[in-house]
């Protein structure tokens, strides 16, 4: 029985079988390839959105295509851009009142990466892939016509870096492929050398990270391809003019009046086991002709930041959107360490130009600082912080200007109660392009998730400043699952929303608050009608301890109430300090019914019943909580199989489990420590915890403080306990920190060894 369902989920979804790819089941294979849905883009302040379609699957040729692995990214060598996995396929500006429209890509444009629109609304700005590297277009959203088109080639391996306007809106700020830098290096004799790396006496506890430098010869091609020559583009007469002179840049950002700029330049040495986000740089102040001006701070290899911790020194320093040249930025006071009492965590400074006097200090934070906003008035912002040791956050309302103001605080909530999260305040882009918050006269407004214990039910709330009293005036109905957008030409009274439902798919909406009228202004259709026979619920039940539970549940098609079926449960655990938290449900039954890529939900067409996203917390004090890992995520399957047996739905002898990464090792974990089921699949896990000995997931003890642990925790340690059938699953070039691919290889050698019935199916040019 155990082996017999274990090929049936195996052949059901699609996997590599005795040597070559296989095609799933019809059923599966139709929804697969059924057309993707319509997606919008508003044009903020207008009657005209942009409609565009991505590419979902890469085919074989796409990832199988060379690439590099330089300092943290994977780089494709031919395009100068950061490997890509679902590039726009076409872009389409629309009048949503008059319906007329027209292209905005050319039948020649291959995939597009980025798209941007002038704050001024007249122009979009995009990345398109050429046969020897990335160019940009401009073009006018009137009528579609080509303003302008480099004549040279974009770096985009740092992606928010590669184009960006200036703040009159016409000029365009581009990060290019250096004209005159030459062949690419190649791999010398002399540079067949060992690797060496030293440590002297200093703590540096460093995550594992992939993708990184090896040698010399991947430092120079980390140069050739990182460095970055700076150019703005004069729109009106297609003029070029350089900024500054090349280098590998991490950030690099104009000052509101335009007379500043803001870099960060990476400098050497380079590190082996760190990413380039960890190497260490410079920030340089530079006039608007490229001159540094001054330099502000240069910084090490940053292999000290504790664990959950932050650097030394000035941090990720900014400009101030409503001033002309003022950079702000924070500095920790803990020496960047949690674990650290300290009466203050962070202060705020800020420096106003020309940079002569001394920095300000504005505010000081008694927790980690988290992020601030500003709202239009100068002087005036929203800051944020976050308690590591509580996972707690708040927020203040303060201004630096207005000695007179009381800073008011507006948020103290855990960072893990949905049920309360007041939502997302929203922003707007001031004519320089500078993000700030979007203000009504007294009002301000915030977008949230409208989490409840009957499933997710969106809202949008109408804000008064001085008193923080809210108004609801948007939220998703008991039927629908809605979401607010924006508004619509900025009339508060009208919104943009996407709107769903188990029978209709999503689709966008004009919104008059003042009537309750709809306009629909998109096309989505059902695709997949067949897939509307597949039942959806949201289903709640508790676990032995009382603490709630919660997953969404797939019946198969034509569903009999006196049949019992096999039960593929999916999950990924979370960590909660409390039970209270961990209690909430955080799902919705009102969404439409689609899924692609390998989604489990494919398994309902099969004749599976399917509880998708099945809660997994994992509760106790933020230090210890793992160490009760594997007792709590057993007592959380044991609940879902329990309830779904109770209501007649299972056959509880045929239940299968199965999750990635972190759901990967959780399903393993689950083998090793209960007989519940018949079949696993665990897909890219990390199943050795001494391989990542510096913490993983929000594990904050090093495997030094805590050997035992770390040893129990892994299942490659309890691999002899494992007699039900396994699936591992695992990209070949997975990229991400922990999951190293000789993790699943190991797991299976271990299996092996011991006895178990498994299957290794290692896919190759797969990523994470």
């Amino acid at each position: 029985m155990r082996k017999n369902l274990a090929i049936a989920l195996i052949l059901a979804l699609t996997v590599l079988l005795n040597g070559g790819y296989k095609l799933p089941p019809k059923e599966i294979l139709d929804v697969f390839n059924a057309p993707p849905v319509q997606y919008f883009s508003v044009v903020i302040g207008t009657e005209k959105v942009i409609d565009y379609s991505y590419q979902r699957y890469s085919s074989l040729e796409q990832v199988s295509e060379p690439y590099l692995e330089l300092a943290g990214k994977k780089i494709n060598p031919l395009l100068n851009a950061e490997v890509t996995n679902y590039p726009y396929t076409s872009l389409k500006l629309r009048n949503v009142e008059t319906g007329q429209g027209f292209d905005i890509t050319d039948k020649d444009d291959r995939y597009v990466y980025k798209f941007i629109i002038s704050q001024n609304r007249k122009y979009i700005a995009y990345l398109v892939e050429q046969n020897d590297g990335i160019i940009v277009k401009v073009k006018d959203t009137d009528n579609g016509s080509l303003i302008y088109k480099t004549d040279f080639k974009i770096n985009s391996i740092i992606d928010y870096l590669a184009m960006n306007w200036s703040v009159d809106s016409e000029h365009l700020i581009l990060a290019a492929v250096p004209q005159n830098r030459g062949s690419k290096p190649t791999k010398s004799v002399a540079e067949v050398s060992p690797s060496i790396e030293e440590t002297s006496g200093k703590t540096a506890k460093v995550r594992t990270y992939q993708n990184l430098l090896k040698n010399k010869y991947d430092e120079e091609l980390f140069d050739y391809y990182y460095t970055t020559q700076f150019i703005k583009v004069d729109l009106q007469n297609g003029k070029t003019e350089k900024i500054g002179k090349p280098a590998i840049f991490r950030d690099f950002s104009e000052s509101p009046d335009g007379k500043y700029y803001l870099a960060k330049r990476v400098n050497k040495p380079y590190s082996y086991t760190l990413p380039y986000y960890r190497f260490g740089y410079t920030y340089e102040l530079w006039n608007e002709k490229g001159e540094m001006v001054k330099e502000l701070i240069t910084k090490p290899i940053q292999d000290q930041i504790p664990i959950g911790g932050v650097e030394k020194g000035m941090r990720y320093p900014s400009w101030i959107a409503t001033e002309n040249s003022t950079l702000y930025w924070a500095e920790a006071q803990d020496g960047g360490d949690p674990k650290v009492k300290a009466a203050y965590r962070d202060y705020l400074y800020r420096w106003d130009s020309p940079f002569e006097e001394q920095p300000k200090r504005f505010q000081k934070t008694e927790e980690r600082y988290a992020g601030i906003s500003w709202f239009k008035q100068s002087g005036k912002y929203i800051y944020s912080e976050y308690d590591y040791e509580r996972e707690w956050k708040k927020q203040f309302i303060a201004d630096y200007k207005d000695k007179s103001f009381q800073q008011m605080k507006i948020l103290d909530l855990s960072s893990n109660d949905r049920y309360n999260d007041p939502g997302d305040i929203l922003t707007e882009n001031l004519e320089n392009g500078f993000t700030v918050i979007r203000q009504n006269g007294d009002y301000i407004y915030m977008k949230g998730a409208g989490n409840t214990a009957k499933g997710k039910f969106p809202f949008l709330d109408k804000v008064e400043i001085s008193s923080w009293k809210k108004e609801r005036i948007f939220q998703s109905g008991e039927k629908n699952y809605e979401k607010f957008q924006t508004f619509y030409k900025n009339d508060y009274s009208k919104l943009i929303i996407n709107s769903q439902s188990t029978v209709d798919p999503p689709n966008y909406f004009i919104v008059d608050l003042e009537n309750g009228k709809r306009k629909k202004i998109s096309d989505n259709v059902d695709h997949t009608p067949w897939v509307r026979n597949i039942k959806k619920e949201l289903v709640t039940y508790s676990r032995e301890d009382s603490l709630l539970l919660s997953g969404t549940l797939y019946l198969p098609p034509n569903y009999d109430k006196n049949k019992k079926y096999p039960l593929f449960i999916w999950a990924y655990p979370r960590e909660f300090a409390d039970a209270k938290t961990a209690s909430q449900v955080s799902g919705t039954q009102n969404t439409f019914t689609t899924f692609w890529g390998c989604s489990p939900v494919y398994l309902a067409l099969h004749g599976f019943v399917v509880l998708n996203n099945a809660a997994m917390p994992v509760v106790g004090d933020v230090e210890k909580r793992n160490d009760s890992f594997d007792k709590q995520i057993v007592m959380n399957a044991k609940a879902a199989i329990d309830y779904l047996d109770q209501r007649g739905i299972i056959d509880r002898e045929k239940v299968a489990v199965g999750g990635h990464s972190y759901g990967a090792f959780m399903t393993a974990n689950l083998l090793a420590h209960c007989d519940l089921f018949k079949a696993g699949i665990a897909r890219s896990g990390a199943y050795n915890r001494t391989l990542t000995p510096f913490g993983f997931q929000s594990e904050r003890r090093s495997l030094w403080e805590a050997k035992d642990f770390y040893i129990k925790v892994s299942p490659f340690m309890n691999v002899e306990k494992i007699k039900t059938p396994l699936l591992l699953i695992h990209g070949v070039n997975d990229s991400n920190p922990g999951t190293y691919p000789i993790q699943s290889e190991r797991m299976f050698a271990g299996l092996k060894g011991n006895g178990g019935t498994a299957k290794l199916c290692m896919l190759p040019y797969e990523d994470h």
